[in-house]
């Protein structure tokens, strides 16, 4: 399961997907942090929102990339 479509549904009445506006909101959040700590955020965020309902699996990928150079003024 990505973190946006899961088979397990959460939110106020159980019925809701994650969706992709929730994870962009919580990625916004989180912008900064090291990839670790954005993946402990959006889990805390995700388990919080499924409010005790399982969920099947949930599989994420963060990476850190380093800003582009500047080019060499000569």
């Amino acid at each position: 399961m990505g973190a946006r479509r899961s088979a397990s549904r959460g939110g106020p009445t159980a019925t809701e997907m994650f969706g992709e506006r929730r994870l962009r909101e919580v990625l916004a959040s989180a912008a900064g942090l090291p990839p670790s700590a954005v993946v402990d955020r959006l889990l805390q965020v995700v388990d919080g929102w499924l409010d005790g309902h399982s969920h099947d699996d949930i599989a994420m990928l963060a990476v850190c990339a380093a800003p582009p150079a500047s080019p060499a003024r000569s």
